[in-house]
Formats: C-alpha cells, sequence, structure tokens
C-alpha cells in the first residue's frame, strides 16, 4: 500500500484532529491519518510529541493572530515568516513547492537562526549542520520529525535488511570494467 504524504496541506483554514499515528515500511517517521473540520483526510508525516486526538492547525500569513498562537502544536503548518528565532521545524518546503525539500527523514529538524524581513529571506540551519538563505514564504512543520531513536537501530547482518525488501549494492570499484564506468 503507497501512502500519498500531503506536505502542503490544501486545506489551510481547516483544523484537523489526529486519528491515528502509525509505521510505513519504506518510510523512517511515523505517519499520522488526520480528519480535517470540512470532512476530508490526509496522510502527513507525524512530528515527535504528535498523539492522537492532538488538534492539528494550519496557519498562513493572513489566518494568523495572537490568540491562535497557543494553540501551535507539534504537526501544525505555518509560514516561516511567522516562526520566532531559534524555532525547531521540519518538512521544509521551498517556495511554492508541493513536497519537503529539507529535514523529511527520522528525528530530523532545522531551525531559524535568522530572519531578514526587509529582503524576505531566512537564514535556517539544516540537519548536516550547514546554513542556508531561503524565503521567509516558505512552509514548514512545526517540530522534528517522529522516530528519533531510529538511528540507533543495530540490524545485525545484511539478511535481515534483504527480509524488509532492501536489495544489496555493489560498490562501483569492486565490479569489473566492462560492468560499470568506475570498475576496476
Amino acid at each position: 500500500i503507497t501512502y500519498l504524504l500531503d506536505y502542503k496541506r490544501t486545506d489551510l483554514k481547516f483544523m484537523g484532529v489526529v486519528l491515528s499515528i502509525f509505521k510505513v515500511l519504506y518510510k523512517t517517521a511515523f505517519v499520522a491519518f488526520i480528519k480535517y473540520t470540512n470532512g476530508s483526510f490526509s496522510y502527513i508525516t507525524a512530528s515527535h510529541g504528535m498523539n492522537v486526538g492532538l488538534i492539528i492547525n494550519s496557519f498562513n500569513i493572513f489566518s494568523y493572530n495572537k490568540i491562535i498562537k497557543q494553540s501551535l502544536n507539534p504537526g501544525s503548518v505555518i509560514v516561516l515568516q511567522l516562526l520566532s528565532r531559534y524555532s525547531m521545524f521540519s518538512n521544509l518546503q521551498l517556495g511554492s513547492s508541493n513536497k519537503a525539500k529539507y529535514a523529511r527523514s527520522a528525528g530530523t529538524y532545522c531551525q531559524l537562526i535568522e530572519k531578514f524581513e526587509d529582503y524576505s529571506l531566512a537564514v535556517i540551519k539544516l540537519p548536516t549542520g550547514t546554513n542556508k538563505i531561503i524565503s521567509l514564504e516558505s512552509y514548514v512543520t512545526l517540530g522534528r520529525n517522529s522516530n528519533i531513536m531510529n538511528k540507533f537501530i543495530v540490524f545485525g547482518k545484511a539478511g535481515i535488511r534483504r527480509k524488509s525488501g532492501h536489495r544489496p549494492i555493489v560498490r562501483g570499484v569492486a565490479r569489473n570494467p566492462v560492468d560499470h564506468p568506475n570498475g576496476g
């Protein structure tokens, strides 16, 4: 079964509630099933601290006010412009793209280092430790991705990964020159 994850959350004016959280084989982070107040459903990448029954909000610049700031829960989608300095977020979408580009795997997060309101730019720290300048109109998910203990899993041997659907990869230099450009 393939689950289509909704990163953009096109229903930005509706609240949603988390119905279930589960693990998908091909993803390292958990997936949450959301029901919105307009009756639609979607799958999202679960954030750390998200649980069943949690209210998820989505904010853009026009629907945000100071009263709603208290209802910012992990998993809520917000425009980067509305975050404060040193905020942690994940699933960063650049501009108007419909898919998250940075901090998508289990336990990863980005951090807002500096905002330049005059130029509509922000400096963020990526999970790799490098800084990147991006637009303030980018959408992000609050909190770090779920399954933060994923990096401590020890599989033991190659056969265990093979049973879960992962095929072994042979290095190019270990092949014959006729089989691969890096061979020999």
